[in-house]
């Protein structure tokens, strides 16, 4: 609703209003002059295309005026007159005068109005005075918005404007959901998860009001005024400033992306991938939500749907696929459920009952051959280091134990020998025996999560192959001890169960 202000001086009564349009760096105003029946808008700013003096395509010349009594109104500069006239915007931030000449009806009245709005960011001062410079009366523009004429004597007006170095941002449409989506997203990012969208309009749109999030209804991010031209991304990681917080799932995720309508679109990330080069696959997706595995490629084109070739990735595997780029846990190896077998594993202790991880660390061999198996030479290479001295054998049938501390384990009736250096890993672990050739005897890559039992990393138990006879490096051939620090140099505590 506009604001009405009148001003009574000298025998006269009199209102006036201007609207403003923000152009580029610059601006311009206009306002409505009225009497009788006619009424004229007039129109003053700045713009870095204009000069002080007539611009073919910005300025307007206004006609002579008519004879009298017949009402006119037009802005006077340098001596001419004009409905429009738009100044050099140069940088000068000084206060402009611009002359308005009014001629008056026979009724005597002219009603001048102005909208406001905005005006305190593009001018610092905008007055309206009479031709006295203010002596008879003096309009605050920036917060009056009318004014009424109704003694002729008042027929010219000083405009004074000073503008500012405002700038109003351009007017920018909001996207179209659908032309602007969710284009890629990575679970498993580096260096965090991330969410790529994309504008595959054709033209510049604002994100301002659409939200994200992996859950509804949405709680996690608003965009404000993120503008994307056509072709662009907006690329936000996980806790970044202006992006999202949700982390997404490593098992797999959903993503939905809304705009400030209530329409919502989502895809479906699958659970994170890594290549045998130690790449995590990001997922992209096009405009209908379909996606699939691609090579990272935040913030910019999409790459390729990438082709897995799965298989084991294993060199010193019996069944090496050198073209497998995902590893499908199919390695197989010489040996490994014959000759010697890693058959018990103690990796984490646990000091409340007894077994503190520095001191009672160990694995055992067992020799599941029907012969007695020369050592001498063997080592251990993953996980710890140790070479078997010369003269060193297992019979069939016998335990041996490594461990961290010979101590811990000598004088009950098997083998043990103290490994050179390293330690078995909490969170999983390599251990890995070769022959004096180098060949792999036996080979695990025992875990502490996954397919994997959990407790023996901790909790006391240890990992203890279920039959000597099975895959040693498959997660299902083992079980947890059904004795605390389980059971070195001798068989183990259950066949075919878990009774811990």
């Amino acid at each position: 609703m506009e604001k009405l202000i009148k001003y009574f001086t000298s025998g006269f009564f009199f209102c006036l209003t201007i609207s403003a349009i923000a152009v580029g760096q610059d601006f311009s105003a206009s306002l409505n002059a009225a009497g009788g029946d006619a009424d004229y808008d007039l129109t003053f700013g700045f713009s870095s295309d204009a000069t002080d003096g007539y611009d073919d395509g910005i300025d307007s010349y206004a006609p002579p005026a008519p004879p009298p009594p017949a009402f006119d109104a037009a802005l006077s500069w340098g001596g001419d007159r004009y409905y429009t006239q738009v100044l050099a915007g140069d940088g000068d931030l000084s206060e402009h005068a611009y002359d308005i000449a009014l001629a008056y009806g026979s009724d005597n009245l002219i009603t001048i109005t102005w909208d406001n709005t905005g005006w305190s960011d593009m001018m610092s001062s905008c007055l309206l005075q009479d031709s006295f410079g203010g002596v008879m009366f003096n309009v605050n523009m920036l917060t009056d918005n009318s004014l009424e004429l109704t003694n002729p004597a008042f027929n010219l007006l000083k405009l004074k404007v000073t503008p500012t170095d405002y700038v109003e941002p351009p007017s920018t449409p909001s996207c179209v959901l659908g032309d602007v989506y969710v284009s890629e997203g990575a679970t498993s990012g580096d260096p965090e998860d991330y969410i790529e969208i994309y504008n595959s309009g054709s033209e510049e749109c604002s994100l301002a009001g659409f939200q994200l999030d992996d859950e509804q209804p949405f709680a996690d991010m608003i965009f404000g005024d993120v503008v994307l031209a056509p072709g662009a991304f907006w690329l936000g990681y996980e806790d970044a400033d202006g992006s999202f917080d949700s982390g997404l799932g490593s098992d797999g995720d959903v993503v939905y992306f809304g705009d400030a309508d209530g329409n919502v679109l989502s895809v479906t990330l699958e659970a994170s991938v890594e290549t045998v080069d130690e790449i995590q696959l990001s997922q992209s997706f096009d405009a209908g939500g379909t996606g699939c595995y691609t090579l990272p490629t935040p913030g910019e084109t999409n790459a390729d749907c990438f082709v897995f070739v799965y298989g084991c990735t294993d060199s010193t595997a019996t069944n090496y696929n050198a073209d497998a780029n995902v590893d499908d846990g199919s390695c197989e190896y010489a040996g490994l459920v014959f000759d010697i077998v890693i058959n018990e594993i103690f990796y984490n202790g646990n000091d409340e009952v007894g077994y503190p991880d520095s001191t009672h660390e160990f694995f055992e061999l067992y020799n599941n051959d029907t012969s007695t198996v020369d050592l001498s030479g063997y080592s251990l290479t993953q996980g710890v280091d140790f070479t078997f001295p010369v003269g060193s054998s297992i019979a069939s049938g016998e335990y041996i134990v490594l461990t961290v501390d010979t101590l811990m384990y000598a004088g009950n009736g098997y083998q043990v020998f103290q490994w050179t250096d390293g330690a078995l890993s909490n969170g999983g672990e390599d251990i890995e025996l070769t022959n004096l050739d180098g060949s792999v005897v036996d080979f695990v890559d025992y875990d502490d999560g996954g397919d994997w039992p959990g407790e023996p990393d901790g909790d006391g138990p240890s990992l203890e192959l279920i039959d000597p006879a099975l895959d040693n490096n498959v997660a299902s051939s083992w079980q947890i001890s059904s004795v605390l620090g389980g059971t070195p140099g001798a068989a183990n505590s259950s066949v075919g169960g878990l009774f811990f």
